[in-house]
């Protein structure tokens, strides 16, 4: 018989989040900015990301720092995956997909690219490359994402260009010096 503190070991836990300790770190965004003065103040709920090349930014930064409650929060309900609060199990599967998205990769930069706006400024396209590494392999893709502007001067997220194959820039063994601690 097991009793309290003996029994199946039990499994290590992955950490809740990944945010910076110390929050004068640069945030993995690319703004070039320290993460207390970047997107910790979207991820916190503090403030809003005011355009959607901040919300971008915010958004990988949410995903290099394993923030799934962020990225749903700055979904538009008409995204795909989107499932509501009150959809329990869904939001949960939804929050467990992401986790798992997180913990696949180690993300390496963002360059936010072309901007375009269109309906007097409440719909935006931009285009952006996101690097990654993935086990042994450096990934690269180019999407182009839509945001919408809420009544309430909120961008969300609402989809992005799903026909992508992702580049293999590198693989294990070839990645070159710079990318060496």
């Amino acid at each position: 018989m097991a009793t309290k503190g003996f029994g199946a070991p039990q499994q290590p836990k992955k950490p809740r989040d990944k945010v910076p300790k110390d929050a004068s770190t640069a945030c993995v965004c690319g703004s070039g900015k320290a993460y207390q003065d970047c997107c910790r103040h979207y991820h916190d709920g503090t403030r809003f990301a005011p355009d959607p090349v901040a919300l971008l930014r915010s958004r990988y930064s949410a995903y290099a720092y394993r923030l799934p409650d962020y990225i749903m929060a700055t979904t538009h309900p008409d995204h795909e995956d989107y499932k509501p609060a009150k959809d329990k199990a869904g939001a949960k599967a939804w929050q467990q997909s992401l986790l798992n998205f997180c913990d696949a990769y180690t993300f390496q930069g963002l360059q936010p690219g072309a901007l375009e706006l269109e309906d007097d400024g409440a719909v935006a396209f931009l285009n952006f490359t996101a690097k990654v590494n993935a086990l042994s392999q450096r990934l690269q893709f180019v999407e182009r994402s839509k945001f919408l502007c809420g009544g309430d001067g909120r961008w969300l997220y609402v989809s992005g260009d799903a026909d992508f194959t992702p580049e293999v820039l590198l693989e294990s063994g070839q990645f070159a010096d710079e990318d060496q601690p």
